[in-house]
């Protein structure tokens, strides 16, 4: 999920304090006279523009990049639209030449007003980065071209046969013609609903930073003393309550270990919580932040705490890259979306979603092992490298967009498909 200016499960890379190119170099841009593009999203495009006008930073990764991307297309199309299915309402032609709409979730009617902002925009090509059946449904009967670019997971399942059944049903139409999904555990999760994996293409976004720009890291000379760092949407589904419940275990161990959470949400409850776990004192609430910042802080802890439950969408979390980034070592939790990307013991920790005892044993057991803590550090490079895929968001779209015969055998030549993958 890191639509153009959601958090990418997605978060955020160090050097991204530069201003990252509106689009990377290697390929020009198709053809777009007379096209009118609309893009559909969670997450605030106009939010993002004004920040960026007021000369502020980057909250997630790749916002900067994925904000100027848009407007470039906006400069060589007829129209190119973005509605926001979270934020507004609203409707304002921004400074770059992007018209935003914003459409709120909690409508009782959210539906029609959806369908209603999309058809206003009258789009030859749309670009759809949230699985919403209604919009696939309704590009399909009106023959206008579309594009799933996702960043979430589809987990098999009983409650969810049904949804997925018709999800799939819809993607395997061969008027659409490719899918993208951010990273390939999360393209592997719509073949295994049911999606053709010869039009699956797993995405990436440019990589602003690598781990080869920081140092290895070693324990810290008082490792009781430890610091947690946990970076996301601060919900129940992305583990914030055992990450909580975690420290409290450690600190009943007689470890001084502090917890900083970073991130936007209803911060109320998990202060409660804190409090309530006895921790209140012991864990700090910045709210959200710009990306630069969340970086620096990861490098100045010990640790980085992914700790996100299994019902949670995950496609594959922006934090992960950025702790790899930052060289400091992960505990992430046995997530399937991150089965494969962090190694048990290699470069991370591995414990039992929604098992606050099995984090805190994780944490233990890193603290207590000066060499494994080196370890995971110095293999933060392989780590990252591992995990990058080559096909990036912007030209996975701009391929689609030029849909020439060079731009559909580039397509394929990253689907899921071609065992490139595996």
């Amino acid at each position: 999920m890191s639509e153009l200016t959601k958090e990418p499960r997605t978060s955020e890379r160090r050097s991204t304090s530069q201003p990252a190119a509106a689009l990377p170099s290697e390929l020009p841009g198709p053809q777009l006279k007379g096209r009118r593009i609309v893009f559909v999203q969670h997450g605030d495009y106009a939010e993002a523009v004004d920040r960026f006008e007021a000369g502020h930073g980057e909250v997630y990764y790749a916002q900067r990049y994925s904000t100027q991307a848009v407007a470039e297309m906006a400069r060589r199309a007829q129209r190119v639209g973005v509605i926001c299915v979270s934020a507004g309402p609203y409707d304002r032609l921004l400074n770059n030449g992007v018209r935003a709409l914003g459409v709120p979730l909690h409508k009782i009617d959210h539906e029609s007003r959806l369908l209603a902002a999309i058809e206003s925009l009258d789009p030859t090509d749309l670009v759809l980065r949230t699985p919403i059946v209604p919009v696939l449904s309704w590009a399909l009967r009106r023959g206008v071209r579309i594009l799933p670019m996702l960043a979430d997971s589809f987990r098999p399942g009983l409650q969810r046969w049904l949804p997925h059944r018709r999800l799939a049903a819809l993607l395997n139409d061969p008027r659409v013609s490719w899918i993208g999904n951010h990273n390939v555990n999360s393209a592997r999760s719509l073949s295994d609903i049911g999606v053709d994996p010869g039009k699956i293409i797993p995405w990436d976004w440019p990589m602003a930073g690598r781990p080869d720009d920081n140092p290895a890291k070693g324990l810290p000379v008082n490792p009781r003393a430890c610091r947690l760092i946990f970076v996301g949407a601060h919900t129940a589904s992305k583990g914030v309550p055992d990450v909580i419940q975690a420290l409290a275990l450690l600190r009943q161990s007689g470890a001084d270990a502090l917890l900083t959470s970073v991130g936007g949400g209803d911060l109320e409850p998990w202060r409660r919580l804190a409090h309530s776990s006895g921790v209140g004192e012991h864990v700090t609430f910045t709210g959200r932040i710009e990306h630069s910042q969340a970086v620096r802080l990861m490098r100045e802890h010990d640790i980085v705490v992914v700790p996100s439950r299994h019902d949670y969408p995950e496609g594959l979390p922006m934090t992960i890259y950025d702790a790899l980034v930052s060289r400091t070592p992960l505990v992430v939790s046995d997530h399937p979306m991150f089965q494969g990307k962090v190694r048990d013991g290699h470069s991370g920790l591995v414990f039992r979603a929604a098992d606050p005892s099995d984090l805190a044993r994780c944490v233990r057991s890193l603290l207590a092992d000066p060499e494994l803590y080196a370890r995971l550090s110095a293999n933060a490079v392989e780590a990252f490298r591992r995990i990058e895929c080559p096909a990036k968001w912007g030209d996975v779209i701009r391929r689609w967009l030029g849909n020439e015969v060079e731009d559909r055998r580039w397509l394929g030549s990253y689907a899921l498909s071609t065992g490139r993958y595996t």
